[in-house]
């Protein structure tokens, strides 16, 4: 399962994917700006067609396979500049 943030509204037949048999009461109205767990598939397709992101692992209240970048820290200032006038 994945947590996919919707970045635009649209309807779907989750239960239905990749099958393709739904019908009308199998359909889903996702509204952007919300979060959805779904699972892997069907947030690949969501994502692969531009309609959500997948939100972090972290956000989603889970550290599994999140692995943090290390930060670089900022250069160094080795010159003392005085302001121009």
């Amino acid at each position: 399962m994945k947590t996919v943030r919707i970045t635009e509204s649209f309807s779907g037949y989750p239960k239905a994917f990749p099958k393709g048999e739904a019908t009308r009461a199998d359909e889903v109205r996702y509204e952007a700006g919300t979060e959805v767990e779904m699972t892997d598939a069907y947030a690949e397709l969501i994502v692969g067609k531009g309609l959500g992101t997948l939100a972090s692992a972290k956000a989603a209240g889970s550290s599994e396979g999140a692995k943090a970048e290390p930060t670089k820290p900022a250069p160094a200032i080795t010159e003392k500049q005085e302001p121009s006038a």
